[in-house]
């Protein structure tokens, strides 16, 4: 079981989280004590120090001890349930080698299904293919990330900081408000390993015994160690004014002792609750012998289970259901119940039932259950789940329209966001209909109002992804000219033509009109250096932008150039550094230049370069030794055509491609066969014949193990083929040297391939069995002679 610990920045009170909005904070393993580029304080303290003491945040940041180990099944949720925001930190180290941190992507996985809030923090300056990876659906996918590295004036990152944190935890004074709206409360004790049990007999409760205004306070997860014996005694207390009722969740665990002793349920809480006059209710959840809970507890009574009629009836008396139904609740007690349920306050967290709950508050015209819905469906939005966030925001749109106005900010901040995800989905029916919704409400917009900037450029993006360029470029016109008559000028504007201008770029390069593209990245490229140092994030990503237009339009040493500028901003940055990952990759882009104008010799040596750090700086990350061995060795393959002195060296490479190939994978699929297949040909083509046969063999034996899945079956039948002539070949040299026995062997070989190949009845797979059954019959004779 991993351990757990946190930190909250009261020196005097570090062991009182109770109350205090509850962070997570997790990363790879090796990045804890790692330190930023240009920080010398360690990634966790660093983070903490932000929160504590820039940010000025109250609030618990808890984090694993054990953090190489994964999480066991059902750990996960006892330990993370109570948790509010889930705050990553993301390094190249993390996107790649995510085998190296299985905790972390346990973490991502569980805060993205149980609809918590994520903060991605970039702990180093992002380049284009560490947000390319970072992108990847199966690591953070559209997941927005703070970048503290980014000291533009668009960007503060303390700011952003502190907008995510207040805008999504809940503050102290705000949970007791939300305790408070429900009308009556029971106490329920577990075992920790019980939670599932406990959160399962929550929701009995609430749903199917429909008694959702009863608040049920239950042991929230903490570290191991902590003591909580006054806040338990304060919420007995509570509890005991209102209903008296303490539910002792039962099962097999309730028995187990703990270094010996009987564990705190048995130990503290029951004789608390005896003490305090409480009525004793053990509700068995899983068969237990009840003669041994009494011999330990000689004041338990009877157990009931949760669906007799007795638990119901104690429920009911303990709560006063029966005066409750008569009574009707105010949209705000509506509301703030809803945010408990969403939350997880003083209720397991069950979010349909709190947004239900903040939709019939906010249908009632209760203005902060439709902030707080808008707040969800930017959340769902931002965690990829964007059939949620559409639903929230189609009824959102409604109460906003009803309480403002259909054309109010706030209902037209639900639409821009309505239109975001409709661009989302990708799917061309959604984007038009998005587009028309945007035009519609451009129509009747003030002309003043700022958010038609925004508008117009999401309207391009629109029909940038249904193909229709002159409508795209014509909104961007648009754009442009309303923050002309607007004289927005400043950060602002600057804000505003930059994004125009970018997306402008994008447009000119997907329909091949490079040099317009180009122009525009050029400015873009000027302004950026007038306000921003050259290893700043947006300042690289142009120049990058700008070597892809050079490729595109056949200027090849242009764009070699450029990447070459890119590398040297990146060795002399202290954010980068000679060997950072991201200074690697842009290494990997000018060989790719270089081979293509055949500078061999200068290729080589980056690549060798590249392999040995890659090798010695991340020893666990083959996949960066493998991108620079396969990029020497397909040059090689290029010089050994014009010049064979070359091919023990490029031997040397191939065998390390493959060598760390075998590392990489997790398993064969039809496309690392085929790597394979053609490292094997290439051996072949360049007389390696015992290393061809040797991957050859290896290749097929995969193949035919995968064989069902999709394309295997016609690879089993290529890679077939490719191994008849090197079988001949060394058929024919077992004969030449009179070694019978081992000519018979590839005979054999040769036999069983070509019958996979081409079937028993073709002339080919027919003459090798007239051959091995020749073989074969000398072999007989010969025994019998002796």
């Amino acid at each position: 079981m991993i351990s757990f610990d946190f930190v909250t920045g009261d020196k005097e009170n570090e062991r009182s989280p109770f109350g205090k909005p509850r962070i997570f904070f997790t990363c790879h393993p090796d990045d804890f004590c790692f330190t930023f580029p240009g920080d010398r304080t360690p990634c966790f303290e660093k983070i903490c120090n932000d929160i504590f003491n820039e940010v000025d945040f109250d609030c618990a940041v808890f984090y694993a001890l054990d953090r190489e180990i994964p999480f066991e099944e059902g750990e996960i949720e006892n330990a993370l349930g109570s948790m509010d925001i889930f705050v990553i930190a993301v390094s190249t180290r993390l996107l790649f080698s995510p085998d190296s941190a299985p905790q972390v992507y346990q973490v991502l996985k569980y805060a993205r299904e149980s609809k918590k809030y994520i903060i991605p923090i970039l702990m180093e300056i992002p380049t284009s293919s560490l947000l390319e990876k970072y992108s990847d659906p199966e690591f953070f996918g559209n997941l927005q990330y703070i970048d503290p590295h980014d000291t533009g004036k668009n960007t503060p990152y303390i700011q952003l900081l502190s907008a995510s944190l207040s805008e999504h935890t809940v503050s102290a004074d705000k949970i007791e408000i939300i305790r408070s709206a429900f009308t009556s409360s029971v106490f329920l004790s577990y075992r920790k390993v019980d939670r599932k049990y406990a959160e399962n007999l929550m929701r009995f409760i609430h749903d199917d015994l429909g008694s959702f205004d009863v608040a049920v306070w239950y042991d929230e997860f903490l570290p191991i160690g902590e003591n909580w014996r006054s806040n338990i005694s304060r919420a007995m207390d509570d509890v005991k004014q209102k209903s008296n009722l303490f539910l002792l969740l039962v099962t097999p665990n309730v028995l187990e002792a703990v270094d010996g002793k009987d564990n705190f349920v048995t130990r503290e809480e029951c004789p608390e609750a005896k003490e305090k006059g409480m009525k004793i209710l053990p509700v068995e959840i899983l068969p237990t012998d009840y003669l041994m809970l009494k011999s330990k507890i000689n004041y338990i009574p009877p157990f009931v289970r949760p669906e007799s009629d007795e638990f119901n009836n104690e429920l009911k008396l303990a709560a006063y259901h029966d005066l409750i139904k008569e009574k009707t609740f105010s949209a705000d007690t509506i509301c703030n119940i809803g945010l408990a349920y969403y939350f997880g306050i003083n209720a397991e967290r069950n979010i349909e039932t709190g947004i239900r709950l903040l939709n019939i508050s906010a249908a009632g015209g209760y203005k902060e259950a439709m902030e707080h819905l808008y707040k969800i469906a930017y959340i769902c939005y931002e965690n990829g789940d964007c059939s949620l966030a559409e639903e929230i925001c189609i009824k959102l749109n409604g109460y906003f329209s009803d309480a403002y106005g259909e054309y109010s900010d706030e209902a037209i901040r639900t639409q821009m966001l309505l239109i975001k995800i409709g661009l989302a989905f990708g799917d061309l029916d959604k984007i038009r209909a998005t587009v028309a919704v945007a035009e519609k409400i451009l129509d009747r917009l003030p002309s003043e109002s700022e958010l038609g900037i925004t508008l117009y450029i999401q309207v391009a993006s629109g029909y940038n992804t249904l193909g229709m360029t002159d409508e795209a470029v014509k909104n961007l016109k648009l754009a442009e000219a309303r923050l002309d008559e607007m004289k927005i000028e400043g950060e602002g504007g600057s804000f505003y033509r930059n994004k125009i201008k970018l997306t402008l770029s994008d447009i000119y390069f997907k329909e091949g009109e490079y040099e317009k593209s180009l122009e525009i990245r050029d400015q873009l490229l000027t302004e950026f250096k007038k306000s921003y140092r050259d290893d700043y994030r947006d300042v690289i990503l142009i120049r990058d932008l700008i070597a892809r237009v050079y490729d595109k339009i056949g200027q090849s040493e242009k764009a070699l150039g450029m990447h070459r500028e890119i590398l040297k901003i990146k060795r002399e940055s202290k954010y980068f550094g000679p060997e950072s990952l991201s200074t690697l990759l842009t290494m990997a882009d000018i060989i790719v230049n270089l081979e293509k104008d055949g500078c061999y010799e200068e290729a080589l040596s980056l690549a060798d370069e590249g392999a040995r750090i890659g090798k010695s700086r991340y020893p666990e990350l083959a996949p960066v030794e493998l991108l620079f061995e396969t990029k020497a060795y397909g040059i090689f393959l290029h010089i050994v055509k014009k010049d064979d002195s070359y091919k023990e060296r490029m031997f040397e490479h191939m065998d390390k491609v493959y060598a760390l190939r075998k590392k990489v994978r997790k398993s064969d699929t039809n496309e690392t066969l085929v790597d394979d297949r053609m490292l094997a040909v290439v051996y072949h083509q360049s007389g390696n014949l015992t290393r061809a046969l040797e991957v050859f063999e290896k290749t097929y034996e995969a193949a035919l193990r995968l064989k069902d899945d999709e394309g295997v079956g016609e690879l089993v039948k290529t890679l077939a083929k490719d191994m008849l002539e090197p079988y001949f070949t060394r058929y024919q040299e077992y004969l030449k040297d009179h070694n019978i026995k081992m000519a018979n062997v590839y005979l054999a070989k040769l036999y069983e391939i070509s019958l996979s190949c081409y079937g028993p009845f073709h002339s080919v797979t027919m003459e090798w069995q007239r051959r091995l059954t020749e073989a074969k019959s000398k072999k007989k004779k010969g025994k019998k002679k002796k």
